[in-house]
């Protein structure tokens, strides 16, 4: 008898208050997989109806759609036809396993790996082949499972650096436009201390990012996707390794910046 395929998984979960997650994956050997994409809009359907809060999910067009997304490692298949969309000020979550292909599909996602087949698509347009700088500067931001600090730099620094193309940058504004710069900075830098205060690690900002914990990294990242501004953030594992009490402090962030500011956001657990 062949192994037998384990069975689907549709499990909606919206516990401890700062996390909505919808699954609409399953895995088959050790594989992700979309599939019966009427069960998930059943779900969607039950899990909208089932809830009263405020941040119930719109009926605005899509602001990510993925469509039958693959990704194959020369025989093996990590990513296999994958289809979801996420509408604008949702959180949606994508679960399963150490394997699965969660953190593959992001990278597909986010133009770190160009995809063997399939569409991704930004407010209706194809994104699918720009690579990560493009896809920063309209707006899909994201976090990783490891953060990616500089560590030799303070907090504040590592939050001033973000935004793009600044007057900074080109060696005829540092001659010649140096009052601009100086305007500039001092609005980089307010933006910097207020995104700390947000995220209460304002007593942090000339520390080392290096010499950060776990959790304070999470949050830093985090905090660098606010200093742009995010159509879509990518939150691949943002509790692994943290301890309870910062958990916390981040799943109170992110449900923040969801109902306050209309962040829309896809996380990985």
């Amino acid at each position: 008898m062949g192994r037998r395929r384990p069975r689907a998984q549709h499990r909606l979960s919206d516990r401890d208050h700062h996390r909505t997650a919808l699954t609409a994956d399953c895995l088959i050997d050790g594989r992700l997989q979309h599939r019966c994409s009427h069960r998930v809009a059943r779900e969607r359907h039950r899990f909208a109806r089932s809830r009263s809060r405020r941040d119930t999910v719109t009926d605005s067009p899509p602001r990510l759609v993925v469509e039958g997304l693959k990704k194959a490692f020369r025989k093996t298949t990590a990513v296999a036809s994958v289809s979801f969309s996420i509408a604008p000020g949702e959180r949606l979550a994508i679960i399963g396993p150490n394997g699965a292909g969660k953190t593959t599909l992001f990278n597909v996602i986010a133009g770190i790996y160009k995809p063997t087949s399939g569409k991704v698509y930004l407010d209706n347009e194809d994104i699918t082949d720009l690579p990560p700088h493009k896809l920063f500067e309209k707006g899909v931001l994201r976090t990783f499972q490891i953060p990616h600090e500089f560590s030799t730099m303070s907090v504040m620094e590592n939050l001033m650096m973000v935004p793009g193309s600044q007057t900074g940058e080109k060696l005829f504004n540092t001659w010649f436009n140096t009052s601009k710069i100086s305007d500039e900075e001092k609005e980089i830098k307010s933006k910097a201390i207020e995104v700390t205060k947000f995220l209460t690690i304002d007593h942090l900002l000339y520390e080392k990012a290096g010499n950060l914990s776990g959790g304070q990294k999470k949050l830093l990242e985090l905090g660098r996707t606010m200093m742009v501004d995010a159509k879509i953030v990518l939150l691949d594992e943002v509790g692994a390794g943290v301890n309870r009490t910062l958990l916390k402090t981040i799943g109170d962030a992110i449900l923040r910046l969801n109902k306050e500011r209309g962040y829309t956001f896809c996380m990985i657990e």
